[in-house]
């Protein structure tokens, strides 16, 4: 099975459930940073769950683009939420002019083969505008997986440094919350002028 015929499972079996526990928690944090007017990238946005939260506070007032290698998920985000998404994975995404001035990495990196890491932290480094705030919520890697380990993998803050690296991006905060059993990092960057 590939990447894309996985998540489309993963999807049609668990749809708007998929993540759902800290779901609250990701919206909560993305509106403790300014977006009003804000250009946002989301990759991985699954059924643009989260998006359509934030986009329905801020009345709209915010471009969004999502993607995803769920072709079920991009479809339901389009349908559903009317969400500006594509089928694509992180080694092509969608270009804006001016860049993108928020890039949103929820529970997407540890989904990233290893291999193909640097090449998708190198396509965000390119679609950023000059001060892009990065928000990342990731798990633990010591967290217990509910995913085929074939395409679940582990990110930790040493990946954090490759990404750090590559995109050019500097770290402005990070905190550790817990769900449940899991723990999970939000991470704050930002790209420099």
């Amino acid at each position: 099975m590939n990447t894309s015929a996985y998540w489309d499972q993963v999807f049609r079996e668990k749809g708007l459930k998929d993540n759902i526990h800290k779901r609250q928690e990701v919206v909560s944090r993305i509106m403790n940073t300014n977006h009003i007017g804000a250009r946002v990238l989301e990759v991985g946005c699954g059924v643009g769950v989260a998006a359509s939260a934030v986009l329905t506070t801020l009345l709209g007032s915010m471009l969004y683009v999502g993607t995803d290698v769920s072709s079920v998920a991009v479809e339901a985000a389009k349908t559903r939420f009317m969400l500006n998404t594509f089928h694509t994975d992180m080694s092509f995404l969608p270009r804006i002019e001016g860049g993108y001035t928020r890039i949103w990495l929820f529970d997407v990196l540890e989904h990233i083969p290893y291999d193909e890491r640097k090449q998708g932290y190198k396509q965000l480094r390119e679609v950023m505008a000059d001060n892009c705030v990065v928000l990342i919520n990731a798990p633990w890697a010591t967290n217990p997986s509910q995913h085929d380990p074939n395409f679940d993998f582990k990110w930790d803050l040493k990946d954090l440094q490759e990404l750090v690296t590559v995109a050019g991006l500097e770290v402005i905060k990070i905190d550790v919350y817990q769900r449940f059993d899991h723990s999970y990092y939000w991470i704050e960057a930002r790209k420099g002028a």
